[in-house]
């Protein structure tokens, strides 16, 4: 039975997905974006009625981002150091 390889340029990528995925989730984190949502068109009685939704979910999605982007970054040290 041979060894397998041990590739570079794959920890070379992990680690680069792992930086970017963290430096996106914390700029996500920093600077949320905002967004307006127009809900719908209604009538309440005989009034008509407009709602709109606002949030900066994308504070939460950063958060993801940078815990996915530093396991990322384990794993490739996990395994260029077993």
């Amino acid at each position: 039975m041979h060894k397998p390889k041990k590739t570079k340029c794959g920890i070379t990528g992990l680690v680069i997905a792992g930086l970017v995925s963290a430096f996106v989730g914390l700029a996500m984190m920093i600077r949320p974006v905002s967004y307006v949502s127009m809900g719908g068109i209604g009538q309440y009685a005989s009034t008509p009625v407009m709602s709109f939704f606002t949030g900066n979910d994308s504070a939460y999605v950063g958060v993801l981002i940078l815990f996915m982007g530093s396991f990322i970054l384990v794993v490739a040290y996990k395994i260029k150091n077993p």
